[in-house]
């Protein structure tokens, strides 16, 4: 491990938080000395109730394979549950805490993480329900002994991470239900001795690693929603002599960091996108799990749950899409689909908070009522959805000035719709802000359900190093770049050790015109300042972005200002400032610099970095960017023109 890496990690930290570690460290390592691989005789006090309609669910072609982000995976076959499957490189059998996950030393973490989050059993379970045919029964079974032979209790990599063990925890409580265990143990001896000799004390040590393991202090982002609301899951449905204790401290710190993780207006303080429907997830199963056991969260919890799926409301575009600012990494909380390639989860949310507060709203922008939320909700939730009016909603622009997010938004009917996302928000959650991009004041656009201007995404964590310092840097972005420097410090592939400060300082909103002037203070110490105005047209569908550059120095600037188009735009370029857009099925754009400039096009670049997209994680492809640069030793206002066309002749 990079040792400047541990220094700029204990530079993130307070005192409480090193005590609080060290105090981990001893924990772990006396219990590795117990020897905790042993199985404790643990039994469930009483079964669990049903709380999901699991009944006469929908038969899908038995398929033994299963996508991992991108690598089809046969979980038929004799799985090493140490094994990277995309790279084939093995992890070892160590004490969970010394393996090295940070580096690709043994492989990707990532890629043996995800099958060990089981969720390809409910695939397997859901294949039991609808035909009764023993054989899923008997590869369930199978698949789980394996998985505990392999892994004794804080041996080897799949004890490493909180967030791992209780995805696991969800996994297995949908299991438990689909198969409906309690009546399956009835009918089968050899069943009824796996559960309860093997899945149940399984199942109490992941409970304990959640409560004895807990992710605090500068690390408690997205992990400590994971350990909350599993630990509130399986403690609300399996009883252990624990589970009442377990579930009060649960059910707590679920409140807590739904409120604490996001604004008042519902964002994710993480600043990631595509991470705001997995963590959704997690706070709708407890929500589910909570009405159904008769502890229901508060209704503080229950108003701001009803912004979160506003906010998601307003970042779809038209067709149901979001572009990903921010980390994303293809993960899901629980999967109770078919096809997991083309399930829009985003979409299926709106669906379950249409059921959950009755929002005319919510519904007009779902997917309709899904196998996901059958299976949550059940008839009763088909029946409330379905009653659920009708309406059509033309959205317009929404600004949450509070927390720097603004929407321009422009529907003309059903199918057409100008969008642009524009970033004035802080850089990340807490003091390392894991899953943010250096991208202040940048944006992305689409018009009609097509991206024009993209966010690049993320590709990789931990690996590719080179890789990954260019997807989080600010050159990656639609901002300005200045002498090739992000706008924040980074301190390690998921860790900011100096962030900027992002402010609003001016809003502007009536019915013909939008503006909105942000402005950053990360490149203060380089000696310049840098303000950005967006403004939108509405009458003539167009946006003015004025960029003003203050130099505080004497010295010489260059600006970098990228403009990153989705891989399906075509470019032709009329002149050497202007440039028309155009896709299959959206309406051209066009985007218009001013005379100082010198605009390159550049695509799929490797040395240095430059042209890419990564559409999901660990994929990566070029992309055209036309990159605007001028080196400057004062004050200097560009102004940029985008529009929107009916047409182009």
């Amino acid at each position: 491990m990079n040792v400047n890496w541990y220094i700029n990690r204990l530079k993130t930290m307070s005192v409480p938080e090193l005590v609080f570690r060290v105090d981990q460290m001893v924990t772990r390592k006396v219990n590795k000395l117990k020897n905790q691989s042993l199985f404790p005789e643990k039994q469930l006090i009483a079964l669990p109730p049903k709380l999901l309609d699991t009944k006469d669910l929908p038969y899908h072609s038995y398929d033994t394979h299963f996508d991992i982000l991108g690598v089809e995976w046969d979980y038929t076959r004799p799985i090493d549950w140490h094994k990277d499957i995309r790279t084939n490189g093995t992890f070892p059998l160590v004490f969970c805490r010394e393996v090295n996950t940070r580096t690709d030393e043994n492989g990707i973490a990532k890629y043996v993480w995800e099958p060990n989050r089981h969720q390809f059993l409910t695939r397997i379970a859901q294949q039991y329900q609808a035909t009764k045919d023993q054989k899923y029964l008997h590869l369930f079974q199978s698949v789980m002994e394996s998985w505990i032979e392999q892994n004794p209790y804080l041996i080897g990599v799949n004890w490493y991470s909180n967030i791992e063990v209780n995805v696991r925890i969800l996994t297995w409580f949908l299991c438990w239900e689909i198969l409906d265990v309690n009546e399956v143990m009835e009918r089968s001896e050899p069943f009824r001795k796996f559960v309860n000799e093997k899945w149940v004390p399984l199942i109490y040590l992941h409970c304990k690693y959640s409560h004895d393991f807990p992710s605090r202090f500068s690390s408690a982002n997205n992990h400590r929603i994971s350990e909350c609301v599993g630990l509130f899951v399986a403690s609300s449905y399996w009883k252990f002599e624990e589970s009442a204790k377990w579930n009060r401290h649960a059910k707590k710190v679920t409140e807590q960091e739904l409120i604490k993780q996001h604004t008042e207006s519902g964002i994710n303080r993480e600043e990631t996108s595509e991470y705001m429907q997995f963590i959704t997830d997690f706070f709708l199963i407890a929500h589910v799990v909570a009405e159904k056991t008769g502890n229901p969260f508060s209704s503080r919890f229950k108003s701001l749950f009803h912004k979160v799926f506003l906010y998601l409301y307003h970042l779809v575009d038209v067709e149901g899409n979001i572009n990903h600012y921010g980390d994303g990494d293809d993960g899901r909380t629980f999967i109770l689909e078919e096809d997991k390639e083309e399930f829009n989860n985003f979409l299926s949310l709106l669906t379950s908070g249409a059921i959950i507060f009755n929002d005319p709203n919510l519904k007009s922008r779902c997917n309709g009522f899904d196998l996901k939320n059958r299976i949550l909700f059940g008839n009763d939730g088909e029946y409330a959805f379905d009653s659920i009016e009708e309406i059509e909603v033309e959205r317009t622009s929404r600004f949450y000035e509070k927390d720097g997010h603004f929407l321009f938004r422009k529907e003309d009917g059903p199918d057409q719709e100008i969008f642009l996302h524009y970033d004035v928000a802080p850089l990340g959650f807490l003091g390392i802000a894991a899953h943010g991009h250096s991208d202040a004041l940048s944006f992305y656009m689409g018009v009609d359900g097509q991206f024009v201007f993209i966010d690049p995404g993320t590709y990789t964590y931990h690996t590719d190093m080179e890789w990954r310092n260019y997807f989080i840097s600010t050159l990656a972005h639609n901002t300005v770049c200045v002498d090739n420097e992000n706008q924040a410090l980074r301190g390690g592939p998921t860790m900011w050790v100096r962030h900027y400060k992002a402010e609003v300082v001016e809003v502007q909103k009536d019915d013909m015109l939008e503006r909105v002037t942000g402005r950053h203070n990360g490149y203060q110490e380089t000696g310049v300042i840098h303000t950005r105005t967006i403004a939108f047209n509405r009458e003539k569908d167009r946006f003015t972005i004025i960029d003003e550059i203050e130099v505080q120095d004497q010295n010489e600037h260059n600006l970098k200002i990228p403009f990153h188009l989705h891989p399906e735009i075509v470019v032709n370029q009329l002149s050497s400032r202007d440039f028309n857009l155009q896709s299959e099925d959206a309406r051209p754009v066009s985007i218009h610099f001013q005379e100082d400039l010198q605009i390159e096009r550049v695509k799929g670049q490797e040395s240095p970095i430059l042209g890419w997209y990564s559409p999901s994680f660990y994929k990566k492809e070029p992309c055209e960017v036309l990159l605007a640069q001028i080196t400057v030793n004062k004050s200097i206002t560009i102004k940029t023109e985008i529009q929107i066309h009916e047409s182009i002749d």
